[in-house]
């Protein structure tokens, strides 16, 4: 598919939106294509490409 000159996969996607809970920490994603995921779901699904233009982050305590 073609926007706006840049070549966009249809299988992939990009994250538009981060729910927070009452602490503001992420909770969730609401993907391009109008998918919530889970913040586990979405970390696999950018690990295997499906999700685009995110780079994930290890802390020194492991967690991502």
């Amino acid at each position: 598919m073609l926007k706006e000159g840049v070549i966009v996969h249809e299988r992939t996607r990009n994250i538009c939106r981060c729910p927070k809970n009452h602490q503001g920490d992420i909770i969730g994603f609401k993907t391009s294509k109008g998918s919530v995921l889970s913040y586990r779901k979405a970390l696999m699904e950018v690990e295997n490409g499906a999700i685009t233009g995110v780079h994930v982050v290890t802390e020194h305590d492991g967690e991502q």
